[in-house]
């Protein structure tokens, strides 16, 4: 599945390039920059007994290209670098939470969305819905377990995860920048474990990853007005 996944996104990406080159030539305005923000990511899935998946906050930080179809839609192609933090919380003791025992799944990853925003308004500062779909390839994976040496679970996880994002924002501009800020929800599409991985004493077997992001981003254009 991941693979189809992927090489779909991939072929909308060349099938997108191969679109937009000529509007960008007749005039349509390109703009190049940078994001980054932070993203709090669980799985959904297996966990051990009396255990079950707790968000932490993470970052990631990367360049955009966006292409102005038209004054309501921008076409914006991303490429992050993004860490993910995922935790298993394991129950001790009901009546003492801070008896529990956290066990850390901290990945990395090459992250490339293709997005598609609506724009609302005529104003200076608008804003947009935007959809569209990623595909990631792993970088790192390292287990911690307390009590434990780390473990590298690199092997045993995915090397590819796909997923569809759904979003919300804000967009604006002071002289020729422009900058956004958007709220994003990923819904992973892959089983990110592709081996058993054991904690505590179970193997887990299915792990999906399900993620929000708020992303901060400034563009100049390039080309076009």
């Amino acid at each position: 599945m991941i693979r189809y996944a992927g090489f779909a996104l991939i072929t909308m990406s060349i099938l997108a390039m191969v679109v937009l080159t000529p509007r960008v030539a007749n005039g349509a305005e390109l703009r190049l920059g940078i994001l980054g923000g932070g993203n709090s990511t669980v799985y959904a899935g297996d966990t051990p007994p009396k255990g079950s998946f707790k968000s932490q906050r993470s970052h990631q930080f990367g360049g955009v290209v966006d292409v102005v179809l038209s004054p309501t839609v921008v076409l914006s192609g991303q490429v992050m670098s993004m860490t993910r933090t995922p935790v298993i919380e394991i129950e001790i003791d009901k009546e003492n939470p801070d008896l529990n025992e956290l066990i850390e799944i901290e990945t990395r990853y090459i992250v490339v969305p293709l997005m598609v925003q609506y724009v609302f308004g005529e104003k200076t500062t608008r804003f947009y819905l935007t959809v569209g779909g990623e595909v990631s390839w792993l970088q790192s994976a390292t287990l911690r377990e307390e009590g434990l040496p780390e473990e590298d679970i690199t092997d045993r996880m995915n090397s590819m995860d796909a997923a569809v994002d759904l979003g919300a924002g804000v967009r604006s501009k002071i002289g020729p920048v422009h900058w956004f800020i958007e709220l994003r929800y990923t819904y992973g599409m892959v089983d990110l474990a592709e081996e058993n991985i054991t904690i505590g004493g179970k193997d887990l077997e299915v792990w999906k990853s399900r993620s929000s992001q708020l992303l901060i981003g400034l563009t100049i254009p390039v080309l076009g007005s």
